[in-house]
């Protein structure tokens, strides 16, 4: 909290108030492929990047930078790559809130099995979880800052860009897509490159990010079972219709 002040008091310092661009994005929703793609079509530009609950619970940031660029995800791919996260051991290595826990909430969780993994981040910290036992720092995220991108999805000056759409068939996505998105992208950070550089960042886009797993679109139409499509749609139908994702 205190860098995050500080970082602040130099924007202001400066007079970059309202004139620079925040990357704000929700958890497991690319982070590191958003950061790759400026990287490549912008190596000297800088984007601070910010998880949605840390930059709009901030007044000074929402100040700081009135445009944004928002990135967001299925909500339901978001589920399972964040259990796939804790459950690999991956969050140990770069999460703090994580690393930090006992090591026996970590593993009563990854031994429940992927339907009451899912039952309980879906349902986020509840009764049920309460009963099981399940440390409330495991299934805080990803839900949580994904509400906040729901309220926040309509504010002037945001432009809000898909994970699907980035991807690109490598992902399961679409080639034509990915390309419009990335020019979209481009038109509102008004950054301007040649064809031959914006071929370039196509074909180097996908994989050798951070925290990069699979990076595949759909996987949660193979990892929900009936019980938790039922359970999401019920608590969590509005996050899909916010950001045009489908049943």
């Amino acid at each position: 909290m205190r860098n995050l002040l500080l970082a602040i008091s130099m924007l202001w310092a400066l007079g970059l108030s309202g004139t620079e661009v925040a990357i704000v994005t929700v958890p497991k929703s690319g982070t590191h492929l958003i950061k790759k793609l400026l990287k490549l079509v912008d190596e000297k530009g800088h984007y601070p990047t910010y998880h949605t609950d840390e930059f709009y619970a901030s007044k000074e940031l929402m100040e700081c930078y009135q445009k944004r660029v928002l990135l967001v995800r299925d909500p339901r791919d978001v589920c399972l790559s964040w259990i796939c996260y804790i459950v690999s051991g991956q969050a140990d290595g770069v999460d703090d809130n994580i690393r930090n826990l006992p090591d026996e909430a970590k593993v009563h969780f990854r031994e429940l099995g992927i339907d009451r993994q899912l039952e309980y981040v879906i349902r986020g910290h509840s009764q049920q979880s309460e009963v099981s036992g399940v440390h409330p720092t495991l299934i805080y995220f990803p839900l949580s800052p994904y509400e906040v991108a729901a309220k926040h999805a309509c504010d002037s000056g945001t432009f809000t860009c898909r994970f699907e759409n980035l991807i690109g068939p490598q992902g399961g996505g679409n080639s034509n897509t990915q390309r419009i998105e990335i020019k979209k992208l481009l038109t509102f950070l008004d950054i301007q490159i040649s064809d031959e550089m914006f071929e370039k960042v196509v074909g180097e886009l996908f994989g050798g990010t951070k925290t990069f797993n699979k990076g595949q679109v759909g996987q949660w139409k193979k990892g929900f079972n009936r019980k938790n499509k039922k359970l999401f749609q019920k608590k969590c139908s509005h996050l899909l219709t916010t950001f045009g994702y489908g049943s």
